[in-house]
Parts: C-alpha cells; structure tokens; sequence
C-alpha cells in the first residue's frame, strides 16, 4: 500500500477543520432573482451539487420575475426558502429580505448568472476560519474562456476618468495575506463586486445592512463601510466561481444604464464629497450626451434599432434625475415597494 505523503495528509486534515467550522457557523446563500429564466436553476443546482455535506441554507428572493424561473426551483432544493415580492424593490433591499431572513453566521450574495464550483464554498470559508480580521471576501470568476479578478478601486472621479479614457475597469490594489491555509489569499484594497460577496453575520452587525439607495454600487458602499471600520477584505485567487458577467444587466439595459450611472455620484455625495459628485456628474453628462447622438444614429439601422433605443431611454433617464431631480418609475416603483 503506497504511504500518503504529509502534505496529503495536512491538506485533508485541514479540509476537514473547514468542513467542521462550515457545520457549526452556517451559510446563508441569498440569490435575487428577477427573469433569469434557467440560469436561476444552473445556480441552485451547483449549490446542491457542490454544498451537499455542509450546512447550506439557500434563500431566493424573487423581485417580481414575469417568466418561469422560479417554477421548478423548489424541487432542486426542497428546503430552499423562496420570498416572491409583488414589486421589484431592486437588488440590495431584495438583499437585506434575505440577510433578515438567513440563519447562518456567514452570508453569501450570489448572482443568479453564478455557478459555484466544487471548491468555492469551501475557500471562501477558509478565509474567515484562518485570517480573524477578515469579514467580507471573494473569489476569481471565469465566464469559461476568461478569469477575471472582481475586486476595484473604490468609486472616484479619477478611477472613473481612467476606466473611460482606457476602455476598461481596473482592479484594486492587492496585498498578500500571510499564507496559513491551502489557498493563496490577497487583502483588497477596495470593494468586491456583490456577484459573489461573502460577508459574516458579525460584520452585519457591526456596519449595517446594504445601503437599498444605492442600487448598482451598494457592493462598494457596503466594502466601504467595513473597510473604515478597520474590517478586512479578501480575495482568494486561486479558486474561481462561474460566472456568466452581465446576463442579466443585458437582458434589461435600460434599467441597468441608468443605475450605473446615477448610482456612483450618489455614493460619492454620501462619503462626504460633494464637490467630487458635483464634477462627476458633468463629466457623466458629457459622455451621455455623446452616446445618446451615436445610439439616436443607430436608431434607424433594423439590426441595432431595438439595443439602441433602450440605451437612448436610459440616458435621458440620468439627464432628467440628474438635471431635473426626477427618477425614473423604475426608482419610484422601488422606492415605493421597499418602504
């Protein structure tokens, strides 16, 4: 019989201590949902597939999805719990529904568009099992062809400059953390993106629920909060989660464009820089104002017609909240419903 080496051996044992803290503290993984179609089953069904010996609690938050998606969940998952809203109240107050809901002591934000893989629940628990200041982490994501690192640089005028000026987002400053368990880990000097957001009960409690304001940056808000209460965050880079990136910001464009562009002066102000906001929001104007003449002269090509006119929707959306102080039903219907 071939002896096991030690570094098997180690490696074992301290799955096994993983396995053991996940049993005992319990994770909470909330999905919201709104028109995923199949992608929501894919999800639910690689937490059972990948999850099945820890102590998993599954909790879908339906925002008033028109399609089928939600129909043949509960048979995947018998003991998933499923919250269906009369309204879509948006992602974070979906968000804090499931966190109110939850029972574990460490919570899981996960996309609907996400498969976990065979070791993504276990690194993320690692994390807090191995590194005590550590209360928000996160894994590398691959949509099948390209790994990505879902970390950035917290929301300024500068970074925001940049990513248009270069075409592309660019990732938070990351520092190596001391290597004590299988995984290599890396403090982030930012925010994790709320497709993947691991969080603990403990770090709740100490910043609060997800800012439900914020829709579309409450991922940076939420990090921000944690990291000025000296709370740490991880990235582990070693283990990467499915994720299918933007599948269904693209099925609803319109809606997705206008909070992406309204959300990060909102955040800007609510961090005490006004003046920051203020240039900001000329400089998201003046980029609006181009892509609305580009999307209006694209408007009459068949094949770019229906794309073009919910880009153009959405950018007279953030002139008028921006400009005129009037949100769009889309922010007047969640507002309404979250209250």
């Amino acid at each position: 019989m071939a002896a096991h080496s030690p570094a098997l051996a180690a490696g074992k044992s301290f799955t096994l201590i993983i396995l053991t803290c996940a049993l005992s503290m319990g994770l909470s993984i909330i999905i919201v949902n709104f028109n995923s179609g199949e992608l929501l089953a894919q999800c639910v069904e690689s937490i059972q597939q990948h999850c099945g010996k820890l102590n998993v609690e599954t909790v879908v938050i339906d925002n008033a999805s028109h399609d089928a998606s939600c129909a043949w969940i509960g048979a995947l998952d018998p003991g998933l719990i499923l919250i269906k809203n009369r309204s879509n109240v948006g992602f974070p107050a979906a968000c804090n529904q499931g966190i109110q809901i939850a029972t574990g002591e460490v919570i899981l934000l996960l996309n609907p568009d996400a498969r976990v893989e065979p070791d993504t629940i276990p690194a993320l628990l690692e994390g807090f099992a191995t590194y005590s200041r550590l209360g928000i982490c996160t894994v590398a994501q691959t949509d099948g062809e390209h790994r990505y690192i879902p970390c950035y640089p917290f929301p300024s005028v500068k970074g925001y400059l940049r990513s248009l000026i270069l075409r592309q987002a660019h990732a938070a400053k990351l520092e190596p953390m001391p290597a004590t368990g299988r995984h290599r880990w890396l403090r982030v000097k930012g925010y994790v993106s709320g497709a993947c957001l691991t969080i603990t009960r403990k770090t709740i409690d100490q910043i609060g629920l997800m800012d439900d304001t914020l829709f579309w940056i409450e991922d940076a808000d939420w990090c921000k909060r944690a990291s000025d209460q000296g709370i740490e965050i991880g990235y582990c880079d070693d283990v990467a989660l499915f994720h299918r990136r933007s599948a269904i910001a693209k099925a609803h464009l319109d809606i997705a464009l206008y909070y992406q562009y309204t959300s990060k002066p909102r955040y800007l102000r609510k961090h005490g820089r006004a003046g920051a906001a203020a240039l900001l929001t000329v400089v998201i104007t003046l980029e609006v104002l181009i892509k609305w003449l580009v999307s209006f002269m694209m408007s009459f090509r068949s094949s770019t017609a229906p794309q073009a006119r919910a880009r153009m929707r959405a950018y007279q959306a953030v002139l008028r909240q921006f400009w005129l102080s009037a949100p769009t039903h889309w922010e007047s219907g969640t507002r309404a419903a979250a209250d």
